[in-house]
């Protein structure tokens, strides 16, 4: 939740700064048949929780939960189940309006965790419109909170120019939001969206490593899966889906099938990679906690108000730059604070800070030149 007074505004030691959080959460919005645990957050451990506390869901919703477990048993999973009581229509529109309801359920919720928002029953949806209409809600949602959505393509999307024709559907400026073509068949021989596992995997790699590496690479394998339904085997539809930012897998020797891109479907260089976009929300939020002690407080006695936000800023940045999420060979070239005192009407004041950063990115190409010679040059 927004505090009332400060604004992180993201474009293209006496006060103790607080410590660094990094992505640790899933939100999976989904519609059920169940009479219990509607239009609420339930925390689910694992699978066998999750279906004795929601028996009746479509298969790409259990399944989804199961690949979530599968690939990161100590993932932190809350299940919105929407239900609009007002809405007494049948079939997808009904769907569409639990989702949509489920949705604005997550958007009052006082969390201050970051989070990802998956939404398996978004890709079963048969209208585009209806997908791009979910699509929009969550994607609003995100940006409000900082958070990421991992959206998947449509069900019957099995072609690499169907699936760059539906990402033209959507768009997100600030890169919170990504798409991942594709379904993967799992050991239960059943389709879940890709996604899941995405989500899953953000997680785990988050906590094993850095809180600003990208899901996805050799390192981080999909578990419990058979194959890949919408596998990108050819250069050129790779290189294809990689100008239309769309996530897919690829079978890795002596790794499997891997993540082989982490884009958001913003159009802007800066929050292209899904890992830029997770430093920004990470380093926003440090900012936003930590300058809460300073507001509301004495203006500028002898300056000590305007040197202490300034130091809590400094203090910030030049944490995230050493904990990598940052570019940059020293701290001059990966950021830059600027800071002026605005009057606002009378003696009342308004301090106004401009970070400039370079935010970390992702290595998606190596190339080596291996050349035979006959005699080494110098």
């Amino acid at each position: 939740m927004a505090i009332k007074g400060i604004t992180i505004i993201e474009g293209s030691i006496s006060t103790a700064t607080s410590a660094t959080q990094g992505f640790t959460d899933i939100y999976m919005v989904i519609t059920s048949a169940a009479a219990t645990g509607l239009n609420t957050v339930t925390s689910v451990k694992d699978v066998i929780d999750f279906a004795s506390k929601f028996p009746a869901t479509i298969d790409a919703v259990l399944q989804s939960v199961k690949l979530i477990f599968t690939n990161n048993p100590s993932a932190r999973l809350s299940i919105v189940s929407g239900s609009d009581v007002s809405n007494v229509t049948t079939g997808d529109s009904k769907t569409k309006a639990d989702l949509l309801f489920g949705i604005n359920v997550v958007v009052n919720l006082a969390s201050s965790a970051l989070a990802i928002v998956i939404c398996p029953q978004r890709s079963q949806l048969a209208a585009q419109a209806d997908r791009t209409t979910i699509f929009s809600a969550i994607e609003s949602l995100c940006t409000g909170k900082r958070w990421l959505f991992f959206a998947n393509t449509s069900f019957d999307c099995a072609t690499k120019l169907a699936a760059v024709t539906e990402r033209s559907l959507y768009s997100s400026p600030n890169g919170n939001s990504s798409l991942y073509y594709g379904y993967a068949l799992d050991n239960d021989n059943k389709l879940v969206p890709l996604a899941a596992a995405a989500a899953s995997l953000l997680l785990l790699r988050t906590r094993v490593e850095s809180a600003y590496d990208p899901p996805g690479g050799a390192k981080y394998p999909i578990a419990g899966i058979q194959s890949i339904v919408g596998d990108i085997t050819q250069q050129s539809d790779y290189d294809d889906m990689k100008a239309s930012n769309i996530n897919v897998v690829q079978t890795i020797p002596t790794a499997g099938y891997c993540f082989w891109l982490a884009r958001t479907l913003s159009s802007d260089p800066k929050f292209m990679m899904i890992n830029s976009r997770m430093a920004m929300s990470i380093v926003s939020l440090q900012l936003e906690r930590s300058l809460i002690p300073t507001l509301i407080d004495s203006v500028d006695p002898n300056g000590s108000t305007r040197r202490e936000v300034v130091r809590i800023c400094q203090s910030i940045m030049q944490q995230a730059y050493l904990n990598s999420a940052l570019s940059g060979a020293t701290p001059e070239e990966a950021y830059k604070i600027v800071e002026t005192v605005i009057p606002v009407g009378g003696d009342l004041k308004k301090i106004q800070i401009q970070i400039f950063a370079r935010f970390v990115g992702t290595l998606e190409q190596i190339e080596i030149q291996l050349i035979n010679v006959d005699v080494i040059p110098s």
